[in-house]
């Protein structure tokens, strides 16, 4: 005879709701949380800062790179 317990349908149903309302019992902070979360996540302004100073560095490249084309376009050799 096997002596593993057993649950019933009813009893999985009432331990689900239990869980369920442990961790919603605090639905408010959760939420508080999961959104302070969000924010830090989706805060990119020091990725655009970075992104706005390599594209200033690319200007200033690429402004130099066309000088010295020009000047080497019209210096004889």
């Amino acid at each position: 005879m096997c002596e593993t317990p057993t649950l019933d349908a009813d009893e999985i149903k009432e331990k689900f709701i239990i869980a369920y309302n442990q961790l919603l019992g605090n639905r408010k902070e959760l939420f508080e949380s999961c959104e302070l979360m969000c924010e830090e996540v989706g805060d990119c302004s020091a990725l655009n800062a970075e992104i706005d100073k390599l594209n200033e560095e690319i200007e200033e490249v690429t402004e130099t790179v066309n000088r010295f084309v020009k000047e080497n376009a019209s210096t004889r050799l």
